[in-house]
């Protein structure tokens, strides 16, 4: 019924109807064409909406309780509507800037605050807050000062922590940022082939249609409808009004090819960004492999203070050199956890827009309204027929509908071409006027012409189901961005403030490696005379006594030291460790041989 194109309303004979239009031929043919195409394009209208519709239904996002929480973050009362980013209004973008950086500007505080309070230790010196200063720990030589143990303890445990933060930064975060890129560039390479095969596609509709137009204008000055007209077998009027109700959808062509051009440099530009900027560079694993390098060190350094075994070099090199680098990267890494938090932030929103639970989808349709589009226009209505599951109308049933209307006309076209050819030219000589050779030749080519239009359409037809759209959507939108993405934007932002954290404790507790400054009582520096005392020992194992009685005293004496002998029992608690040699005394060995004399 839909290939029967010929109308019993127009009853009126062809020679009246040319007579009557007289020198006026080509208008009235024209108006009386496009009365029928009317009639055919609301029946290709009603015969392609069922062709045209698909079964298919896309899957409904499920928000994650990650997503939730992060969205939930509070904003003291600012929004929280990821589409607000794009208003023209300046407040509104503010409004919700202003609520999504809350976590940021905490965490810059509490940088800003730690940074101060390091600052304000090491300007109060060792007398006001000790070791805090960065200097070495003070350790009296009577009790128990069991300080530098446990703080050798906490930088050995925030280093470790470095060590293994970083290994999760890279695994957990990194890693599954560089999964949600591929993600991303996968369905954008497969948006881009569709893409480029729909601007081909559509321009070829474009000049085919044009060069149809151009036939049959030829058609209509040659007279084409009164070149037989005592044949009752050739129809021209179904096929000049079958190829007027083609016609009719150009203007939605055109617009096609157009917005199809700008697709197509979109996309290219979004795959070249991703191609130069968003790929895994080795350079880029140098912080994390300083970060590791210098935790080690500081643990090596740690433990050999703790053993007291003393390294100058090595020391040197921790508090001059490792630990500025240390310094700048725990520096960067306050800093990216401030970034990041806010993109982690952005991407939660991102994915709750809409009614609750919110979803993506409901946040892309939100951002075009905030964009001010026209929600007639081919894209608006093709991305939200995308985004939303294929469960709006359709925007691309003009194409259905114009693959009908040129099927329509091909096959009308391919009718009359076939009754002249079964008519033989010696009938057609006698019963036709004019060139029918000519206007036969014509015919042939608009038959081809349109032909190869139906075949364009069923492409751009098959380019345009919703399925293969709506799934590279979801895989980029549902899992990409707002699972991958989501993920590994807590691991990044989780590690980092590890990192952080424990490298300004680091920082601050510096003195962990720095040998323990031993006093007594009254205040002398036990550590560094017993040292000496303990070379003077193993270079010189008899020590020069002199006799002991009130009036005489040793040449080295041992009252400043603090440690003159009040009792014989005494004497073995008094005596440092480090004063004896070959486990006897050396003040013992001089008594001994004093006495031998």
């Amino acid at each position: 019924q839909i290939l029967s194109v010929r109308e019993q309303s127009f009853t009126t004979p062809h020679r009246s109807f040319a007579a009557s239009c007289a020198p006026w031929i080509e208008p009235c043919v024209v108006r009386r064409s496009i009365i029928k195409s009317r009639h055919l394009r609301e029946r290709v209208k009603h015969s392609t909406t069922t062709m045209s519709s698909s079964s298919y239904i896309g899957p409904v996002y499920q928000q994650t309780q990650e997503v939730a929480d992060i969205h939930a973050a509070p904003r003291f009362g600012y929004s929280s509507d990821f589409a607000q980013i794009a208003s023209s209004d300046t407040e509104t973008q503010l409004g919700y800037t202003y609520g999504a950086i809350f976590i940021s500007v905490l965490v810059i505080v509490v940088l800003l605050a730690w940074f101060f309070i390091v600052f304000l230790f090491k300007c109060l010196g060792q007398h006001q807050v000790g070791f805090l200063s960065g200097s070495r720990f003070v350790e009296p030589l009577r009790g128990a000062y069991r300080r530098p143990r446990r703080v050798r303890i906490t930088v050995i445990i925030c280093c470790s922590a470095i060590i293994v933060f970083s290994v999760l930064l890279v695994t957990k975060g990194v890693n599954n940022i560089y999964v949600y890129t591929s993600g991303i560039q996968d369905g954008t390479q497969e948006l881009k082939e569709i893409v480029d095969g729909t601007v081909n596609v559509s321009n070829e509709m474009t000049e085919k249609m044009s060069e149809a137009v151009t036939l049959r204008n030829q058609l209509v000055a040659a007279d084409f409808l009164n070149v037989c007209p005592n044949v009752t077998a050739l129809d021209g009027e179904s096929v000049l009004s079958s190829l007027i109700a083609a016609e009719t959808y150009a203007e939605d062509t055109a617009a096609f090819a157009s917005e199809s051009v700008k697709a197509q440099t979109n996309v290219d530009n979004f795959s070249t960004f991703l191609s130069n900027y968003v790929t895994w560079q080795w350079w880029q694993a140098i912080p994390i492999i300083a970060f590791m390098v210098c935790s080690s060190i500081f643990i090596v350094g740690t433990a050999l203070a703790w053993a007291e075994i003393s390294c100058g070099f090595f020391q040197c090199m921790q508090s001059w050199i490792v630990l500025p680098i240390f310094t700048i990267l725990t520096l960067a890494s306050w800093i990216a956890a401030a970034v990041f938090a806010l993109g982690m932030v952005g991407n939660a929103d991102m994915c709750s827009g809409g009614k609750a639970p919110g979803s993506p989808d409901a946040t892309v349709v939100s951002l075009m309204n905030e964009l001010q589009m026209d929600p007639y226009s081919l894209v608006y209505g093709s991305v939200e027929y995308i985004v939303e599951g294929c469960r709006a109308e359709t925007p691309f049933l003009f194409v259905s509908n114009y693959q009908s209307a040129v099927s329509i006309a091909a096959s009308t076209t391919q009718t009359y071409v076939n009754t002249l050819d079964n008519l033989g030219t010696e009938y057609l000589q006698q019963n036709c006027a004019g060139d029918v050779t000519s206007i036969q030749g014509t015919l042939q080519l608009l038959e081809t012409n349109l032909s190869e239009q139906s075949k364009n359409t069923l492409e751009a037809i098959s380019l345009t189901d919703c399925q293969p759209l709506n799934e590279i959507y979801v895989q980029a939108a549902h899992d990409a961005t707002c699972d991958y993405s989501v993920t590994a934007l807590i691991w990044i932002f989780a590690s980092l403030m590890v990192l952080a954290v424990c490298g300004l404790t680091v920082i601050t507790l510096r003195a962990a490696w720095l040998h323990i400054k031993r006093h007594d009582v009254g205040g002398a520096d036990v550590s560094q005379v017993i040292g000496e005392k303990h070379q003077q020992a193993r270079n010189q194992p008899q020590i020069e006594m002199l006799e002991m009685n009130g009036s005489t005293h040793s040449t080295t004496s041992v009252d400043e030291l603090g440690m003159t002998p009040q009792s014989s029992t005494e004497m073995w608690e008094r005596i440092p460790p480090a004063v004896i040699v070959d486990d006897v005394p050396p003040l013992l060995k001089g008594m001994s041989s004093e006495r031998a004399k």
